[in-house]
């Protein structure tokens, strides 16, 4: 006999049901299908990510590169220090400010990018067509409604992280 941790809280919780776990969910199977692309160039999630803000955004710091594709400091430290190994970007001193660094796309990167987009495209292009073209509009702007609730919340809620047993 199974026990049940969730009834008697207002309401039962089924994970497949949950909106945060559905949104996990999905973000890691669209993540392991885009390392299995990139991995046919020798690239992880984030280096690609990080050619990608470089090509749309030009040169640019490593925390303007976290900001634009969203990835955490370290793990853009991380993907740096591979792309800079494999000469697809280029790390140079900030001349106006020499605690800085500035990071650019090699034409190496950039040709390596290029060559990315294709599959980058098909594989959107894919993934898209789950949901009906009259639905797209409303489907992007529940998705920008989402990460803006979600941003929001990680600010305001950041008492979630402190001591459980406090009441």
């Amino acid at each position: 006999m199974s026990t049940s941790y969730v009834s008697g809280h207002g309401s039962d919780l089924q994970l497949g049901c949950f909106l945060p776990d559905q949104i996990v969910t999905l973000g890691r199977s669209v993540s392991r299908t885009l390392n299995n692309i990139y991995a046919r160039y020798d690239l992880q999630l984030n280096e690609w990510r990080v050619l990608a803000a470089l090509a749309e955004g030009g040169e640019q710091t490593a925390t303007s590169v976290g900001l634009a594709s969203k990835i955490h400091k370290t793990k853009v430290s991380r993907a740096v220090f591979v792309l800079e190994k494999r000469k697809l970007i280029t790390r140079r001193n900030d001349t106006r400010d020499f605690r800085r660094t500035i990071l650019s796309l090699t034409p190496a990167g950039g040709a390596l990018f290029r060559e990315t987009i294709p599959l980058a495209l098909q594989f959107a292009k894919e993934l898209e067509a789950a949901i009906p073209p009259a639905n797209r509009a409303a489907f992007e702007q529940c998705l920008q409604g989402l990460q803006e609730r979600a941003s929001a919340l990680a600010v305001t809620r950041s008492a979630f992280r402190g001591d459980r047993n406090s009441s």
